[in-house]
């Protein structure tokens, strides 16, 4: 429809507002530079991003293509969401924690949500790369380090001191106090990745890190191959089996 605020939309007779190299026109009513398999327009935030990942970063069984790391994986999304949900630190985080642990709450309780709900568990990865990218001082013998990262940080972020502890809490339950009780899925490398994402939501919720856009340079700096890891307090010692 024409509107005042873009003159090109005036000239009823010109196609997709005189720019057919950045958009389409598929149902003769509305330029789009955004369609789903189907030729469908897709306008809204969340739709186009999970477009974008289903296109881009995910093969046709749904895990990330081998072309990427897993922090690369993590990074190429989170600048696209960054794209599209600018300051709007909540859509942003809804968006994100569908995609990365399969459930679009935003709250001091999307750890535990994520731990719970059944299915989808957001993106996998083929032959065992979860943990490619990572710093050694957080790999874990190819596990899906971005969800452990993502639950820990994604409850921490935009949820001030409430949030920060539950994501502590549930960090401490599921990787220490589980380790004592003799899980096998519990490690030392996952407590402390869980540390990193905790601290950088603290950021977050300080406002240290004012926009999504910053992300991905701080998670290259922090837990990223070249960072330097961990390096806080050795507690190596709360755990009876830390390897496993």
């Amino acid at each position: 429809m024409p509107g005042y605020t873009n003159p090109q939309s005036l000239n009823r007779y010109s196609y997709t507002l005189n720019n057919p190299i950045r958009f389409i026109d598929p149902s003769g009513h509305k330029a789009c530079d955004n369609t789903d398999s189907h030729g469908n327009c897709v306008t809204d935030k969340f739709g186009k991003l999970l477009d974008f990942v289903y296109d881009k970063v995910t093969n046709k069984e749904g895990r990330v293509k081998q072309k990427f790391t897993a922090l690369d994986a993590l990074n190429t999304i989170v600048k696209k969401a960054a794209y599209l949900y600018g300051s709007d630190w909540d859509g942003f985080l809804k968006a994100t924690n569908y995609v990365f642990l399969g459930t679009d709450t935003d709250s001091p309780y999307t750890m535990s949500i994520a731990h719970s709900i059944p299915g989808f568990h957001g993106i996998t990865f083929d032959s065992h790369n979860g943990d490619t990218g990572f710093h050694s001082d957080f790999q874990q013998g190819g596990e899906n380090q971005v969800h452990h990262f993502w639950a820990a940080f994604g409850t921490a972020a935009n949820n001030g001191h409430r949030g920060e502890v539950n994501a502590t809490y549930g960090n401490f339950y599921h990787d220490v106090i589980e380790d004592w009780i003799g899980h096998k899925d519990t490690t030392y490398s996952d407590f402390t990745l869980s540390v990193a994402g905790i601290n950088i939501g603290h950021d977050v919720n300080t406002g240290a890190i004012k926009s999504s856009s910053e992300l991905p340079g701080i998670f290259d700096t922090t837990i990223g191959t070249n960072s330097t890891g961990y390096t806080g307090p050795s507690l190596l010692w709360l755990f009876t089996t830390p390897n496993e």
